[in-house]
């Protein structure tokens, strides 16, 4: 989330407060303290690396295989 916003916003100080209530929002904060889904708290890394890839590729910048690395990720099924 940090690297997204930092790039769109050209700003390291809103990037970083937007990297810091993303991750602290309720939902996610629920998954780590009360449900113990820490797995499921780690897959919201995957989403905003779908969005940076996607400004990467629109913007015709260096950087759109991180659109591959969060959109493909390996499932487990166990």
């Amino acid at each position: 989330m940090y690297e997204l916003v930092k790039k769109i916003t050209r700003n390291k100080l809103v990037g970083t407060f937007s990297a810091i209530l993303y991750m602290t929002m309720p939902y996610h904060l629920n998954d780590m303290y009360i449900r113990n889904a820490f797995g499921e708290y780690l897959s919201f890394i995957f989403i905003p690396l779908v969005f940076l890839g996607m400004y990467n590729l629109f913007h015709k910048e260096k950087g759109h295989w991180i659109l591959t690395l969060g959109a493909v990720r390996p499932n487990n099924y166990t």
